[in-house]
């Protein structure tokens, strides 16, 4: 799959990839923006055609074997979202994909009235 982030993760209760991954249908979510948006980014539609043909190649389903269209893909079993829980913000120092290990300084938040950090 050429994406730049794969999360292996049993999934969510519900969801249609569980209800058919629970009846033996192979699945997979192909994730096309953050909640409520829809990100029309041109290499994203190829990423995603191209992911579909690489699944159906590995499952004998295509012929044309697999093309990764040159991504390097990260793969995670978790991953967090860091943000302002109420009035404030968030200043982010480390980029997506990057690489953090426990205790690393990865932003500050950044309260409506008074500076702290956490």
């Amino acid at each position: 799959m050429p994406a730049d982030i794969i999360k292996d993760h049993l999934g969510e209760d519900g969801t249609v990839e569980m209800e058919m991954l629970k009846v033996g249908i192979p699945a997979v979510t192909m994730e096309l923006g953050s909640a409520k948006e829809w990100n029309r980014d041109i290499n994203t539609m190829r990423g995603v055609q191209q992911g579909i043909k690489n699944a159906m190649s590995h499952l004998g389903m295509w012929e044309g074997g697999i093309d990764m269209l040159g991504i390097e893909t990260y793969s995670c079993n978790s991953f967090t979202n860091i943000r302002a829980n109420r009035g404030g913000y968030t200043e982010t120092l480390v980029e997506l994909e990057h690489d953090v290990s426990v205790g690393d300084v990865v932003g500050y938040m950044y309260d409506a009235c008074i500076w702290r950090s956490s």
